[in-house]
């Protein structure tokens, strides 16, 4: 499978890993608070990439991850300031 287009932002991505797609604010310190709490967590990412539908509008974070994802992680990551939706695949 391979994930070209969310909620109208081209992104691109295979979901083969356990992955994490973070839609947010496009602001200041929602990467850092994400990644964040999956490092105090131990998780490794093992890749990550960044879109957005303009400056300062909705931004979309896919993280691909070495192990898989609690619930409660899940819901700790949707609680983030700025963090508008959350599906993990």
């Amino acid at each position: 499978i391979k994930v070209n287009k969310i909620d109208g932002i081209e992104v691109n991505f295979s979901g083969s890993l356990p992955t994490l797609i973070v839609n947010n604010i496009d602001a200041p310190g929602h990467v850092a608070a994400v990644t964040g709490t999956l490092s105090r967590s131990g998780f490794n990412i093992a890749n990550m990439q960044l879109y957005r539908n303009k400056r300062g509008g909705t931004a979309v974070m896919i993280v691909e991850m070495d192990q898989k994802m609690s619930p409660e992680l899940i819901k700790e990551v949707e609680n983030l300031k700025g963090v508008l939706r959350v599906t993990y695949v």
